[in-house]
């Protein structure tokens, strides 16, 4: 239809509302109208998308620092224990040492007792 049609024609539905009293309801969509109504939730839809998207940069960059967190707490406890674990050794060897020099005593003490040399393993001749 042409501008002209549709002006006459809409003169004709309100000439008949008028007349009647009825609202007659047009089949013909406003167009325009939807566009905008499309255009809205379009705008509405893309802020979501933003404010989806900070969130997610924003708890991707949280989980990231947790994890750091995680790490440097699980690399200060297994340093913890490494220091632990390298003083008992260094106890032990310190004991160890000792001992050692305490069965060497013994052995020269055997050793001036009885007047003959005592090596390795018990025997009195060494090689």
């Amino acid at each position: 239809y042409g501008l002209r049609e549709r002006v006459v024609g809409s003169d004709i539905i309100t000439s008949l509302n008028r007349v009647t009293g009825l609202k007659l309801q047009t089949n013909q969509p406003d167009v325009w109208a939807e566009l905008r109504a499309l255009r809205d939730m379009m705008v509405k839809q893309r802020m979501k998308l933003m404010y989806m998207e900070a969130r997610m940069t924003a708890s991707e960059s949280q989980v990231g620092e947790l994890k750091m967190r995680e790490r440097r707490e699980e690399l200060s406890i297994t340093n913890t224990e490494l220091q632990s674990h390298k003083n008992t050794i260094d106890g032990l060897k310190k004991e160890n040492k000792a001992l050692m020099a305490a069965v060497e005593k013994q052995n020269k003490a055997k050793q001036r007792s009885r007047g003959r040399v005592v090596c390795h393993g018990g025997q009195t001749e060494c090689q």
